[in-house]
């Protein structure tokens, strides 16, 4: 599997469109994200435009907030890609205590990437944040944290089940 990484200043629209026409398998985002779009240095860097670009058996994982809702089921539903997981409402990480949510991701990832299908990997990181918000839930933020540590202080365990979700074939891999 080849992978490449644009960050920071080489995240840009016309970089992440001439590596989504090289023939990648598949996209994992990290990152922000709006119901039309992945982001990136203020603008739009992944839209339905062009996820086009990857093969039809392409899987998406995108770790953003709010982009399944829109973009997520427009890209599955027109068949640009097999599937999509991502988040249909925020994924706030606290900036003063975020390895719950990070030990989280990368533990709730793991199924996928071994050889596991969407629906495992969905149940997989709803489990691992369960754990992290029980984790938050004993955690009291200083009045400093800012919002995100406040937000997220206040989530029961169920938002977690509600937030991620699978888009498009739940049973496909990336193998």
């Amino acid at each position: 599997m080849t992978t490449f990484d644009l960050a920071t200043t080489t995240a840009t629209r016309a970089n992440v469109d001439r590596e989504l026409r090289s023939g990648h398998s598949h996209l994992f985002y990290f990152g922000h994200g709006k119901a039309s779009a992945l982001l990136g240095n203020g603008s739009d860097l992944i839209d339905s435009t062009n996820l086009s670009f990857l093969p039809k058996t392409a899987v998406v994982v995108a770790v953003a907030c709010d982009s399944l809702r829109e973009l997520g089921a427009n890209c599955t539903a027109s068949q640009n890609v097999t599937a999509y997981l991502g988040w249909r409402d925020q994924l706030p990480i606290p900036h003063l205590y975020p390895s719950p949510m990070i030990d989280a991701l990368s533990e709730g990832l793991l199924p996928l990437l071994q050889g596991q299908d969407m629906t495992a990997t969905k149940l997989s990181l709803q489990d691992h944040f369960s754990e992290a918000y029980a984790t938050y839930d004993e955690w009291q933020p200083p009045p400093t944290a800012g919002q995100g540590a406040q937000l997220i202080a206040k989530m029961a365990p169920p938002f977690a089940s509600f937030c991620v979700d699978v888009k498009g074939v739940a049973t496909a891999t990336i193998r």
